[in-house]
């Protein structure tokens, strides 16, 4: 599902009196449209902590084929990637051993609708 993707149900007409809740039925619509499309998205922050190479990350909600897109937010002292994307999370790989103080990372997941 895409915001881009969709038509108005709806279509007032400029002769019409009563025009306005016509408008209001799409602005429903519209609020509907974009609880669907945020009820699909989930987000954090987590760390690989010490001594560590992996995080597993549990979402808080099921994302049907879920995307992922993670950003360490301090020098991980090497490569990075994620593997193991479905539904319920993902695990954040380090090429190398966390430091002392870990390695902190932000993500942001989005799932279909289904």
């Amino acid at each position: 599902m895409s915001i881009t993707n969709f038509n108005f149900p709806y279509r007032p007409r400029a002769d019409d009196p009563n025009a306005v809740f016509v408008v209001q039925r799409n602005v429903d619509f519209l609020a509907a449209r974009m609880l669907q499309l945020t009820t699909h998205i989930d987000s954090g922050s987590n760390i690989v902590f010490s001594g560590s190479t992996s995080q597993l990350v549990l979402f808080s909600v099921n994302l049907p084929t879920a995307v992922v897109t993670a950003t360490p937010t301090a020098d991980p002292g090497g490569r990075w990637w994620i593997s193991g994307v479905n539904s319920s999370g993902f695990t954040f790989h380090l090429e190398i051993a966390a430091p002392t103080a870990g390695v902190p990372f932000d993500w942001i997941a989005r799932g279909s609708a289904s």
